[in-house]
């Protein structure tokens, strides 16, 4: 499933989770992005392994004032924006700040 990637668009696996990520500006662009997702649902239709597309969800981060606009598409349904996420634990923000991971570590 992960020769699909390449050096421009990466992915990681984790038990039955994934995340695809690029540097856009770089060599990969926004529909090579769009691409991978797409070949991503063909795996997933060949082999008859669902994706859970509610589950999944898009995290534009970038360190500018004005956000990147990228809409992705999975299952034929727009993923959902969002400005934090977490990942094993650790909160990421989409302004490359640790504010609301800190801020969650010390009310806990």
């Amino acid at each position: 499933m992960t020769d699909v990637f390449n050096d421009d668009c990466k992915c990681k696996l984790y038990a039955d989770d994934i995340k695809i990520y690029s540097i856009l500006g770089n060599a990969c662009n926004d529909a090579d992005i769009q691409d991978k997702l797409d070949e991503l649902q063909n795996w997933s239709d060949k082999w008859q392994l669902d994706i859970s597309y509610k589950k999944c969800n898009a995290l534009l981060q970038s360190n500018k004032k004005e956000k990147p606009s990228l809409a992705l598409t999975l299952c034929d349904k727009q993923l959902l924006k969002v400005d934090t996420m977490q990942d094993l634990g650790v909160t990421v923000e989409s302004q490359l700040k640790f504010d609301v991971h800190v801020n969650n570590i010390v009310h806990c």
